[in-house]
């Protein structure tokens, strides 16, 4: 049986999102192949997350 996707969205502002849209155009240069903004979020999620915690946690500290 498979199982259902439990997928949800999340907002992102215009400056962020031109970010996104802009290194997804790099990536698809770079490589030749064509890439997703998800896959670029999947990624930074799966690989850099601890780090992004870790960061804000210091600065939420510092305040």
């Amino acid at each position: 049986m498979k199982m259902k996707r439990s997928d949800t969205t999340v907002a992102i502002n215009a400056i962020r999102n031109k970010k996104l849209d802009d290194a997804v155009i790099k990536v698809i240069i770079e490589t030749k192949q064509q890439t997703k903004k998800s896959e670029l979020v999947h990624h930074l999620i799966d690989n850099y997350l601890n780090d992004a915690v870790e960061d804000l946690i210091v600065e939420k500290s510092q305040k």
